[in-house]
């Protein structure tokens, strides 16, 4: 996806390698199985005392009547200098080199008419306007006439899946950073479009679909400046201060670390009743802690866990809000997506899932993320969307775990529009994979396909095959009902009541009994 960030200016790395080398090394980690994947990796650093050396003492400082050395940076407005909050962030109010990022509105204007007018506040920050409704006029230096379409300038035909004179493509939806964004212009054409500014994450890549990836993070010690414009190293893919609590702080005497570790063991033991508290206490009172991340993300696993969904969404909503580039981005958002389907909120996972997709193709859960979009669409009863999903799912992911699933709702939707004869080979291939959890349920639909398709003695063979494989099937009393259906269309009245007999006696609650016995009857049974 498109970035705006920007890092203020690199540190004096021989001022950062002075103040590495008088930093004591912590013990090592313990080990420890966490989820979804190996830890940070980065050695520990114990809190420095320093005497102020690392820092950069320009030969353009100043030295005030109170004796101390004027620089931009120190928290502290001096002559010459229009702000100075202390940190390197850029568009706060007050830039890297102590100048106000704005003084007017006019300096705030990104140029694009369709997300509202920018301006700047009484801080010197400029702050978002409202987006204008979609399909109002606009026009900016790419599209001479055009309409807005999700905060963009587009093409009046953007959006109708076809790629018009104007538009460098046309995918149809509104998803940011999938490849082609809401004006119908391609999210990335070049690697620099991705750059977000960023050094300990590596150099973002623009792919051949124009979508951006990651690359690989920066070697683990590389001098980076963090957020707050403090020196600090890279690890795992993370810049942080050097010391306790810092994004660093991996040492296993400093509190946050302690903390997590014990909330850690808890998790592992699947205690998240017991791990969920000390991950809670140690978001309100460490935000600095380079583990912040990761205990966002497993403080929504406990919730979700736990089946608080609603709470697990928020939790995974707030870990992304504070830490967009998190390693665990992926991850926070497949689990956003499960939550929400189990509150029965198809389209909200269906966005959440895409998300977790466009953030990591191959990620750990891509090939699960990519089933619930199918199964979401099916649950929703967009049945041709979820055949096309569930199709394009079983050529993509071959050896996935969820093949057999992904199959089983394939030929599911497929019945479920009448379409039976194309339901039977879908159906067919879940007994592909053995064990499958979906086995009973694909036997017992294959004998309704064939049944649909007047093919009694193939509907029988599927139904008696069900009844002997799985006696304790969740179809058991529907299957005998079938059963006593097709002896009878085949004229078998001794088996047909057979197999009525025995449905009443295993089954006598179930609605099938009077079924049966009404279906007998009627077929001179």
């Amino acid at each position: 996806m498109k970035s705006t960030n920007r890092i203020g200016p690199r540190i004096d790395a021989s001022a950062l390698l002075a103040l590495l080398a008088l930093a004591t090394s912590g013990c090592p980690q313990g080990e420890g199985s966490w989820d979804p994947s190996a830890d940070d990796a980065g050695g520990d650093i114990s809190e420095v005392a320093g005497d102020g050396a690392g820092e950069d003492a320009g030969a353009d400082a100043a030295v005030g009547d109170d004796g101390r050395t004027a620089r931009c940076g120190d928290n502290v407005p001096d002559p010459g200098e229009q702000c100075d909050d202390g940190n390197a962030l850029s568009g706060d109010g007050c830039e890297p080199d102590c100048t106000v990022s704005c003084t007017a509105d006019a300096a705030c204007d990104d140029g694009e008419p369709c997300n509202g007018a920018e301006s700047c506040s009484a801080v010197h920050a400029c702050a978002p306007g409202a987006p204008l409704p979609d399909e109002t006029s606009c026009a900016d230096e790419r599209v001479a006439d055009g309409v807005c379409h999700g905060g963009l300038c587009a093409p009046v035909t953007c959006g109708d899946s076809a790629v018009d004179p104007g538009e460098e493509c046309d995918d149809g939806n509104l998803t940011a950073g999938d490849g082609c964004e809401a004006d119908c212009t391609y999210s990335c054409r070049f690697a620099a479009d991705c750059d977000n500014g960023t050094v300990c994450d590596g150099a973002e890549l623009c792919s051949a679909l124009h979508f951006c990836q990651p690359g690989p993070p920066a070697p683990d010690s590389t001098l980076c400046t963090t957020a707050s414009g403090a020196p600090g190293v890279c690890t795992a893919g993370l810049c942080g201060a050097i010391g306790c609590g810092g994004a660093v702080g991996t040492d296993p005497a400093c509190p946050d670390e302690i903390l997590f570790q014990q909330a850690l063991a808890l998790y592992n033991l699947l205690d998240y009743a017991g791990a969920l508290p000390l991950f809670d206490e140690l978001l309100a009172t460490y935000p600095d802690s380079r583990r912040h991340d990761n205990t966002g993300y497993l403080a929504g696993r406990c919730r979700y866990a736990l089946l608080d969904y609603a709470g697990a969404i928020a939790e995974f909503e707030e870990m992304r809000r504070l830490h967009p580039t998190s390693l665990f981005t992926h991850e926070a958002f497949y689990f956003s997506g499960r939550s929400r389907f189990a509150l029965l909120d198809y389209l909200g996972a269906i966005g959440d899932f895409r998300a977790a997709l466009v953030t990591e193709p191959a990620g750990t859960y891509a090939d699960n993320a990519d089933y619930y979009i199918g199964r979401s669409y099916y649950e929703a009863a967009d049945l041709p969307t979820a055949v096309a999903e569930l199709t394009r799912f079983e050529a993509a992911w071959p050896l996935s775990s969820y093949l057999d699933n992904a199959r089983y709702y394939l030929g599911r939707a497929l019945f479920d529009q009448n379409d039976y004869a194309a339901a039977v080979p879908p159906l067919q291939r879940v007994l592909l994979t053995a064990g499958s959890y979906y086995a009973d349920d694909a036997m017992f639909y294959l004998g309704r396909a064939y049944y649909a398709l007047a093919d009694l003695p193939s509907a029988l063979t599927w139904f008696q095959r069900l009844h002997g494989d799985y006696p304790a099937s969740q179809y058991a009393d529907n299957n005998l009902y079938y059963l006593v259906r097709v002896h009878t269309d085949l004229g078998d009245c001794a088996s047909a009541t057979a197999a009525y007999a025995e449905l009443a006696a295993a089954f006598p609650a179930s609605t099938y009994v009077a079924r049966a016995q009404t279906y007998l009857a009627g077929g001179g049974c």
